[in-house]
């Protein structure tokens, strides 16, 4: 299955991330995108169409780093409709005891089971994303936290 997102009897169906077997130990290959910038990063809608796992170094520093617009996001990933999708896994890779926050920019509601409104992720923890269209200028991302 290929990186792009399919259009199957009027519904967008996203290609899934894989995660660790609990049979063999391995994992299946995902693309990966890094990002490592010395300061708050920023979330973009070219990272969600990649797909795959966001590896994000903090750069010897605790970091916030903010979704880009809905709008952006919206355009960017090409959500034609309210509902439609696009996931992403991001992961502190930082190889050290900082913090990667994410918050979601203007528009955008980070939604944890928890209720918590901003994502923070430990050394080596992942979540997965998924960007949600809720309206023409508002998206939920959904998270799913991976200790």
């Amino acid at each position: 299955m290929g990186k792009s997102a399919a259009l199957v009897r009027g519904q967008l169906v996203e290609p899934q991330l894989t995660q660790p077997s609990a049979l063999t130990g391995t994992r299946n290959r995902i693309p990966n995108q890094a990002l490592a910038t010395a300061g708050a990063g920023t979330i973009t809608s070219a990272m969600f169409v990649a797909g795959g796992q966001v590896d994000r170094d903090c750069v010897g520093v605790n970091r916030v780093d903010t979704t880009d617009t809905a709008v952006a996001l919206i355009a960017g990933v090409g959500l034609s409709a309210n509902g439609h999708s696009r996931k992403l896994r991001w992961r502190n890779a930082t190889g050290a005891a900082f913090t990667s926050t994410l918050a979601g920019g203007v528009g955008v509601t980070v939604r944890q089971a928890d209720g918590a409104v901003s994502l923070v992720l430990a050394d080596t923890e992942y979540a997965d994303l998924e960007l949600i269209r809720t309206s023409a200028t508002t998206c939920d991302l959904a998270v799913v936290v991976y200790r």
